[in-house]
């Protein structure tokens, strides 16, 4: 493979010009060329308690379910939920896992309180059409493990990504976008869900027992790429979590190897820019590659993951795409990296840039999130 340098063939030689010069250029790249820019903070946002427990999860925890109100002096207004579990025994201001959820927030535990976050999907025929309901309640219970997160010290935040855009090919009706006067480059989905991530961050920042300074992301799948370019646009993400995020995520696309530009397209053009379409089926002309926008995250601490039987994400891409990240990190001093080499399942390296490949299939399991807590808890 013929990879773009991020450091420009030499160009960049410091921190100073990484943050000053070359960070500004790749980001613009991304933006033109793939994700399109995110919109602009609303002109008003309000944020409003629906409901508190301090004895949720058999009293091992505080609930909070707030909505998110974002209004523009146009008249437009959009209002989405954010649900947010603190450790009933904390003694101070915690650190939180904040993460797109795809199936609703009633999706994420089994209490009977959390509200009802509707979703839709209708791609085609590629899935049915979806409607959430109480059948939705608890059932990534173990995908989120948000008991062992509260056990380990750390709250965890979630929102519903069809709140922010409904994931299916005209949902930019019924999305966000509408509040706003696009521009070229257009955003499509994968931009309207990171911005409700830095929206939701607004809304943590204003809770005392929330530790501001130590909001990591993390996402899966569609929701790992958008984690990666939310923290590539909002530097006050302290660290981010990318799990089996594939392409247009982790994963090189000049590796060729699982899904490619041609099949994403063909299937999820509404979550990027039209501009990506130039791309299908000539990857290697592509000014920007993923290991460049990983280094965007640089020198903030980023973790890549993949599955042994994820062949579909291209484990190996997404393992050189986090090796070829590490030179933006050299520049800020940083040394602890995943070996050189594909290393063995189930063995997590690094800290700076951080990376396993996991056992099994496309997925997050609690195994992946005894790492996840381990890395954050070494930041």
């Amino acid at each position: 493979m013929n990879l773009p340098d991020p450091l420009d063939g030499g160009r960049i030689g410091t921190a100073s010009e990484w943050m000053n010069i070359r960070r500004p250029e790749l980001l613009e790249l991304f933006r033109r060329t793939m994700f399109g820019t995110l919109p602009p903070r609303p002109d008003s946002l309000v944020f409003e308690e629906l409901e508190r427990s301090r004895n949720a999860l058999n009293h091992r925890a505080e609930r909070r379910q707030l909505r998110i109100h974002c209004s523009m002096r146009s008249g437009g207004t959009h209002s989405f939920d954010l649900l947010l579990y603190l450790p009933g025994n904390a003694d101070g201001p915690v650190p939180v896992f904040l993460g797109l959820n795809g199936l609703g927030n009633q999706a994420c535990t089994r209490e009977k309180e959390i509200l009802v976050t509707p979703w839709k999907i209708n791609l085609g025929g590629l899935y049915p059409t979806h409607v959430a309901d109480e059948s939705a309640r608890g059932i990534r219970e173990d995908f989120w493990c948000v008991k062992r997160i509260l056990e380990r010290g750390w709250g965890f935040a979630t929102l519903h990504s069809s709140s922010i855009f409904p994931d299916w090919p005209g949902g930019i009706s019924e999305s966000v976008l509408r509040l706003f006067r696009l521009r070229a480059p257009r955003p499509g989905a994968i931009s309207a869900w990171a911005w409700g991530l830095s929206r939701a961050l607004d809304c943590l920042e204003s809770i005392p027992e929330v530790n501001a300074g130590r909001v990591g992301l993390v996402g899966h799948s569609r929701l790992g790429k958008t984690a990666l370019w939310a923290g590539a646009n909002d530097p006050r993400f302290a660290f981010v979590i990318s799990n089996n995020s594939g392409c247009c995520g982790a994963s090189l696309a000049r590796h060729k190897q699982g899904e490619d530009l041609e099949s994403i397209l063909t299937y999820f053009s509404f979550w990027f820019t039209e501009k990506l379409h130039d791309y299908r089926n000539r990857e290697e002309s592509l000014p920007v590659d993923q290991h460049e926008l990983i280094a965007l995250m640089a020198p903030r601490p980023v973790y890549i993951t993949s599955a042994t039987k994820d062949l579909h994400a291209d484990p190996e891409g997404e393992f050189l795409a986090a090796l070829h990240a590490v030179p933006a990190y050299r520049l800020f001093g940083c040394r602890d990296f995943p070996p050189e080499t594909m290393p063995p399942p189930d063995a997590p390296y690094g800290t700076d840039v951080a990376y396993h490949i996991r056992t099994g299939p496309h997925d997050m399991t609690p195994l992946d999130w005894e790492f996840f807590l381990d890395f954050a808890d070494r930041i």
